[in-house]
């Protein structure tokens, strides 16, 4: 994904510019908010403990497993970008199925992504033109976790390792904060309220980009605790060069999708 950059962002003018500033948008679309415990995890491990204590908090592994698909709308604000209304939609099927868009109601779609478990295609709309790419290599790779309904969840059934991180260099008390040791060129940590052990922050780190997603704004549905309000703010060597708000207006729970949809 290119990087945008501030004064890029202050500038849009033309839909090339927009299609590029919203194109991550969907891809890093908050992390989702389910996490479990594999069987074969260590179970005296601190972070996992944290971990299933955050999982009961959202409302419990029996009703997190009863789930075979999500849908969320969202609309989306671009921080300094001002009179540009962007609507969204997310939908999950298991075991990784995704589809998302991304439109402008003065324009109609711009950006669509399908993945049906092997192929992820890229869809963008530029002057009337169709432009077709195809993601894959280690761009996917890093990508696909993030397709899944609940991605801690299948990284776990991965025997994933999550490190319990102390409280040293200036980390807030107030959050537990955890490590997730997938890949060897990034880093994720993940930050849980020591109250109510819901996920309030996630950071990802990729050499010199940062990309921190806040959540709040927690709500029931069907018994399931989920964020409506996601607040993603990208760093490049430091500097802000990106914000985004998304606000769910909608998520449902087990709606019917059929394979096409994702292909």
């Amino acid at each position: 994904m290119n990087f945008i950059y501030s004064n890029f962002v202050k500038n849009i003018i033309i839909v090339k510019t927009l299609t590029t500033l919203v194109a991550i948008l969907f891809i890093n679309i908050s992390i989702s908010q389910e996490i479990n415990i594999n069987e074969n995890s260590n179970i005296n491990n601190p972070a996992n403990q944290i971990i299933n204590k955050y999982f009961e908090a959202i409302g419990g592994l029996k009703k997190i497993n009863k789930i075979s698909s999500l849908y969320k709308k969202f609309t989306a604000k671009i921080v300094d970008a001002a009179n540009i209304n962007l609507d969204g939609e997310l939908k999950y099927k298991t075991p990784n199925l995704f589809y998302s868009n991304l439109s402008i109601s003065q324009i109609g779609e711009i950006e669509s992504l399908k993945y049906d478990g092997e192929n992820c295609i890229i869809i963008r709309n530029h002057n009337n033109k169709k432009i077709v790419n195809k993601m894959e290599g280690e761009v996917l790779d890093k990508k696909k976790i993030n397709f899944y309904p609940f991605p801690i969840l299948a990284l776990t059934k991965k025997n994933t390792l999550f490190t319990l991180l102390d409280a040293k260099n200036n980390l807030d008390t107030a959050y537990h904060k955890i490590q997730i040791n997938n890949h060897k060129n990034d880093t994720t940590n993940l930050f849980f309220d020591k109250i109510t052990f819901y996920l309030v922050k996630k950071e990802y780190i990729d050499n010199g980009k940062k990309e921190i997603i806040e959540y709040e704004d927690y709500k029931s549905i069907n018994g399931i605790i989920f964020p409506f309000r996601e607040k993603l703010t990208i760093e490049i060597d430091g500097n802000i060069v990106q914000k985004n708000i998304n606000t769910y207006t909608e998520i449902i729970i087990n709606q019917k999708f059929n394979k096409k949809e994702f292909q």
